[in-house]
């Protein structure tokens, strides 16, 4: 089994992380197509959204006319407020709701940063790097930058793996319930929106 899906990001470190991340949460193969927040300029539509909504909006017609499975959505806070770009996709999802369609469109806000997911399941982050358990991996609460953490530690350690390669084998052997601060960091909230939105397409195909 496994879903088609169009997820939205910041980049590279974000594609190498959530489809991975969601896959996890799923039990299910992701085939994915990833689209860059800020390489995505839409004009009108979305009356009374912010940027990241009217974004949002479009994606979601995208993924209708591409026939996928559904939408994936992440921010960030780290540059925002918690919550005003959250805010702005649920606003979003119920408006295309309203207008009467079902794509599933998963959302969250990742405090700060996606990097704050992955730090706090110390486990994944050990066997990626190949660090021994006497090794303490700080918690994402705790820093300033959970990415400048993660990246220290990569260049310590002298791990062979590229940076997208390092964030994807973390990601994916993430596990929910070894993340301690997962309501603080808006894991919790994504996997619960996630397997909210997208479990029922799995369970379909099963």
């Amino acid at each position: 089994m496994t879903l088609k899906l169009l997820f939205a990001g910041d980049g590279p470190r974000d594609e190498a992380t959530v489809p991975r991340l969601v896959g996890g949460l799923l039990g299910i193969g992701i085939e994915h197509v990833f689209e860059r927040w800020q390489g995505l300029h839409v004009r009108g539509g979305g009356k009374g959204l912010g940027g990241y909504g009217r974004k949002l909006l479009f994606l979601i017609r995208v993924a209708r006319d591409r026939a996928l499975d559904g939408v994936v959505a992440a921010v960030d806070c780290d540059k925002s407020q918690p919550g005003d770009k959250l805010r702005d996709l649920i606003a979003a999802r119920q408006r295309d709701r309203d207008a009467s369609h079902a794509t599933p469109a998963a959302i969250g806000e990742a405090v700060p940063h996606c990097e704050a997911w992955l730090i706090d399941d110390p486990v994944a982050v050990r066997a990626a790097l190949q660090l021994p358990t006497t090794v303490e991996i700080a918690s994402p609460t705790k820093i300033k930058s959970p990415k400048d953490e993660l990246d220290r530690l990569h260049q310590e350690c002298g791990s062979p793996l590229e940076t997208l390669q390092l964030l994807a084998a973390i990601a994916g052997g993430l596990a929910p319930e070894r993340c301690n601060h997962r309501d603080a960091t808006g894991f919790a909230a994504f996997a619960r929106d996630v397997v909210g939105e997208l479990g029922p397409l799995c369970a379909a195909q099963s």
